[in-house]
């Protein structure tokens, strides 16, 4: 999605919503989920009701977005900045939201990206890291010797077996 399109979506509450239904992330209800009747209504903005268990639901339920308070075109948006690589930090101060929020958003992203890949050959085999030392600074070493530091490397599968 280009700058264009995010504009065009983000615009409003209702584009927003319809294009997160077009690209599968909200469901379209057309039964209820309690009891499979078909006389199912809109009654508020966010609800659905069914008229023959009369109980209500809102449209985030069972999509990655149930649990999240943040208006669509906030995630909109939230996606295209997680898209172009920004920080949790930055995104949270473009955003005007918490970091723990825009932290959630960008896990719950990753989970969906990891999800979807569903034999999840993108993540098998051996995935290269650069090695990292970790300490302070020791005055008095010889130069290139990593004296009282820790070496911390490892492969995509040794962390997967770790967890």
């Amino acid at each position: 999605m280009n700058l264009v399109e995010l504009m065009r979506y983000t615009s409003d509450e209702e584009s927003a919503e319809k294009y997160l239904k077009e690209q599968g992330i909200l469901k379209s209800f057309h039964e209820c989920p309690y009891c499979h009747g078909l006389r199912i209504n809109r009654v508020r903005r966010v609800k659905y009701k069914c008229y023959t268990c009369n109980r209500e639901w809102g449209v985030r339920r069972d999509s990655i977005l149930e649990g999240l308070r943040v208006p669509f075109t906030k995630f909109l948006i939230a996606i295209k900045l997680f898209e172009i690589d920004t920080s949790v930090r930055e995104a949270a101060k473009q955003l005007g939201l918490a970091y723990n929020t825009v932290y959630n958003i960008h896990t719950l992203i990753r989970k969906a990206i990891l999800a979807t890949d569903s034999d999840a050959s993108s993540f098998s085999g051996e995935i290269e890291m650069d090695e990292s030392y970790f300490g302070g600074e020791e005055r008095g070493g010889v130069a290139g010797v990593r004296q009282g530091k820790s070496r911390c490397s490892g492969s995509w599968n040794e962390v997967a077996r770790s967890r």
